[in-house]
């Protein structure tokens, strides 16, 4: 059980950077089933789990699309927000992750889709918010997995 309070917050904790984190809180809701003999959670729940997981990954790219393209982005805009927040990250850490969104889709799309300076901006500030809204709704989604798991697991 203390592997699995483990891993799911090292889950949640690799959410918040933004990284697929929410595979290691799935993994703590499998541990949690085999040691209650699948009595605790069910292969039904883990399946219901596996499907909100697969929500949790896919909510913050889809949300960075859409307001994204709301905006008047291009396709440009919201890769470069995506490669932005990675190298971000990787830069500096967590300014950087929260920067780089918005740094990338500027660039992207003033830069490959050449539009004009004001509309880059107008792109970049979209990108962040989306980011900014997908990534808060996974961690939501992953806090509430912890949470049910915890309540099976005690």
């Amino acid at each position: 059980m203390i592997l699995a309070g483990l891993l799911a917050l090292g889950g949640l904790i690799l959410t918040i950077l933004s990284l697929p984190g929410v595979w290691l809180i799935f993994l703590s809701a499998l541990i949690v089933a085999i040691l209650g003999d699948f009595q605790t959670i069910t292969v039904l729940t883990l399946l219901i789990l596996f499907s909100l997981c697969i929500l949790s990954t896919v909510v913050d790219n889809l949300l960075l699309a859409l307001v994204s393209k709301k905006s008047g982005a291009s396709n440009y805009g919201a890769l470069g927000a995506l490669l932005g927040g990675m190298l971000g990250l990787l830069i500096a850490n967590i300014p950087g992750m929260l920067i780089g969104p918005f740094v990338g889709a500027v660039l992207a799309e003033y830069l490959l889709a050449k539009k004009s300076f004001n509309q880059s901006l107008k792109s970049g500030w979209a990108s962040f918010v989306g980011f900014l809204l997908g990534t808060g709704l996974k961690i939501l989604i992953n806090i509430g997995l912890i949470i049910f798991i915890a309540s099976k697991a005690l």
